[in-house]
């Protein structure tokens, strides 16, 4: 099999200019992915690239992050800005109409730039979706509940050192995050793309504490208005519950869901070539 044709480029947005990558040759409706984090660059998500057999797949990193210039502004890191920054991207590229994949935060931008330009969608997969902070909060502190009890003893405890704090997250994350034991080099060449002005702007210090400017997003009241097809996926360890997307899903007029039975956070990573199979026949059937 040959390898897909891939070209890099750059395209200027409010802020600063943001890098992409085509994989593949354009069939039309191509797969734009939309990383997670705020500020978890597309080189976590390399394994889509073997969509790129099927047809074109956009990769790239939102600004702030990876690839992408690094302003050190906070007042960019708001939710329209970044949908804004996708619009001028898809412009930039002649795209009229896409399919949408979006990781945790990037399911978040997939919502909401529906909403604002519902014509440019064709369908959605939104992977370990993250459609409202305080359902989020509510998971994860369920989940902190399951830890060893010296674990949520320092959840509970206002004063807690940073190196309890470290501990707590370092075993959060090996559970509901990556269960893998070896890191791929895709995770890690996102971490040290990591924008982490963005993430602690938008988000909070860690992943179960939102405060930053998407500690009050909810568009579970909005699902209802969507009417492309979409294929909701989770992992059983996920902290984008299973039991979450299970209700994001009922609420869509036209979705899917499954559930990936050996993976947290990244089903790409954890259960890589299910996860191809999976979204190749969603994507052949819209």
């Amino acid at each position: 099999m040959s390898t897909p044709v891939a070209e890099d480029g750059r395209v200027q947005v409010e802020g600063g200019s943001i890098w992409y990558r085509l994989v593949g040759e354009n069939d039309g409706h191509p797969v734009v992915t939309l990383h997670g984090g705020p500020g978890y660059p597309s080189a976590s998500l390399q394994p889509l690239e073997a969509l790129a057999s099927d047809g074109q797949v956009v990769f790239y990193d939102q600004l702030g992050c990876g690839n992408s210039d690094r302003p050190d502004d906070p007042s960019l890191w708001t939710v329209k800005r970044y949908v804004d920054e996708l619009e001028r991207l898809l412009r930039h590229l002649d795209l009229a109409e896409v399919h949408l994949l979006g990781h945790s935060w990037g399911t978040m931008l997939a919502v909401d730039f529906y909403m604002a330009h519902p014509q440019s969608v064709r369908s959605m997969v939104l992977v370990s979706p993250a459609l409202s902070a305080s359902r989020w909060k509510q998971d994860c502190e369920r989940l902190i509940s399951q830890l060893p009890p010296d674990l949520r003893a320092i959840h509970a405890d206002p004063d807690a050192s940073k190196d309890d704090i470290d501990r707590l997250k370092s075993e959060f994350m090996s559970r509901h995050f990556l269960r893998l034991k070896h890191e791929p080099e895709s995770h890690k060449r996102a971490m040290e793309g990591f924008g982490e002005q963005v993430y602690l702007t938008m988000w909070g210090p860690n992943e179960f504490t939102p405060t930053g400017v998407l500690e009050d997003y909810e568009r579970v009241d909005d699902l209802s208005d969507i009417e492309v097809p979409v294929l909701l996926l989770c992992g059983r360890y996920d902290e984008a519950t299973p039991e979450s997307t299970h209700l994001y899903t009922s609420l869509l007029p036209n979705a899917e869901m499954k559930v990936f039975e050996n993976s947290a956070h990244n089903a790409f990573l954890e259960d890589a070539d299910e996860f191809i199979t999976t979204v190749r026949r969603f994507l052949a059937s819209t």
